[in-house]
């Protein structure tokens, strides 16, 4: 946000070439980490006369009372909306107006999670990311997408059901909340689109392993007081156990899946089950895998609980055979060891073939999707 970091671009000028001597008025209204550590040296401060050293003084104090007040939540409601409205002007009242339908909801949430990355993740005092933090924010909107999916599984369309549930997940897991109040709401309708989507596979809607992946990734980065977890009745959990001992259908899809169970389990949201850990990296080791696949996976296990580590490691004692750690590092060393296989470069398209494309997502096509205009390709 422009309007609520205008400090900083001075900040971080002023002290590039030369230090800033604090106050020590100043010095107590930031924290630590925004306290510039150098002085002005006697020729500088010679050179300066004494109405424009005056003049540099009392701009500076100024923005650092700017940049104090936002580091300490100082900064109004009605200050955050002003300053949301200068950078995404009309934003709002799209987001509140949008016609949302059953056959175009799960498109319009993906396009408003790929257009609204800063406002869903920049943080405003108190906690809350900025679009939760003005009112009423995404809510109205969000409601429409769990009611267009409780109709399409009473209409028995149980596809467009789970299309648009994944996509409402997946949204609401991009949020960011301060406490339990301002995350009530949506936690309503996170358990409105849990229940459809279970709803949809208990009736035998097609599980496919992207889905599920999906599902997963979108739960393990939801904010804890969210509390979404990635079960849709014993179904759907029966079919993911056919996954993982099949091995999935690509190492990356193995690999996605076991860095968000370990993001879950870590988190407290699963239960500790080491077998079935164990279970996941035996599924990714089946796939070729490369490098950096493989260092995720030791990154994973670095995320599990302490208890759950050290059971894991009497296991790797008590069976070697079944060492999964000691697999993992080998074929780690034997793909490091490997030189590198050559890099395919593509031939680059004509541009009569430009048409079949992907069509760039504009700065503001979710204004537009929201009024109905969705972007198409010329």
């Amino acid at each position: 946000m422009a309007a609520l970091a205008c400090a900083s671009p001075a900040l971080s000028k002023a002290s590039g070439s030369r230090a800033i001597k604090e106050s020590p008025k100043q010095a107590a209204c930031l924290p630590a980490h925004h306290v510039p550590r150098i002085a002005y040296s006697a020729s500088t401060r010679s050179s300066r006369t004494s109405a424009a050293a005056a003049t540099y003084e009392a701009t500076l104090e100024r923005q650092l009372q700017q940049v104090a007040a936002y580091a300490q939540g100082c900064l109004s409601p009605t200050a955050l909306e002003q300053a949301f409205r200068i950078e995404h002007p009309g934003l709002l009242e799209a987001l509140t107006g949008a016609d949302v339908r059953p056959a175009s909801a799960a498109r319009l949430l993906g396009f408003l999670e790929a257009e609204l990355p800063p406002a869903l993740t920049d943080v405003a005092p108190g906690g809350d990311c900025v679009l939760v933090a003005l009112a009423p924010g995404l809510l109205p909107l969000l409601g429409h997408p769990a009611d267009c999916c409780e109709a399409s599984l009473a209409a028995g369309d149980l596809q467009q059901c789970v299309a648009t549930g994944k996509a409402l997940l997946s949204l609401l897991a991009r949020l960011r909340f301060g406490g339990r109040a301002s995350a009530a709401g949506y936690a309503a309708v996170a358990t409105r689109c849990k229940q459809a989507l279970k709803g949809a596979y208990d009736l035998g809607a097609l599980v496919r392993q992207e889905d599920v992946v999906e599902l997963e990734t979108a739960c393990s980065r939801s904010s804890p007081w969210l509390w979404l977890t990635p079960y849709f009745g014993h179904r759907y959990a029966c079919i993911v156990d056919g996954f993982i001992s099949a091995g999935w259908r690509s190492g990356e899809l193995a690999v996605q899946f076991t860095e968000a169970y370990c993001s879950l389990v870590g988190r407290g949201r699963y239960t500790q089950v080491p077998s079935k850990f164990v279970r996941l990296v035996h599924a990714a080791l089946s796939h070729p895998l490369s490098a950096s696949q493989l260092r995720r996976l030791v990154a994973a296990a670095h995320r599990l609980p302490v208890e759950m580590s050290i059971e894991l490691s009497l296991h790797a004692r008590t069976e070697p055979a079944d060492s999964w750690y000691g697999e993992l590092l080998a074929r780690l060393v034997e793909v490091q060891s490997c030189p590198p296989a050559p890099v395919h470069v593509a031939p680059r398209l004509p541009a009569a073939s430009a048409r079949n494309c992907a069509v760039p997502v504009g700065a503001g096509s979710a204004r537009r999707l929201a009024r109905g205009q969705c972007p198409a390709a010329a």
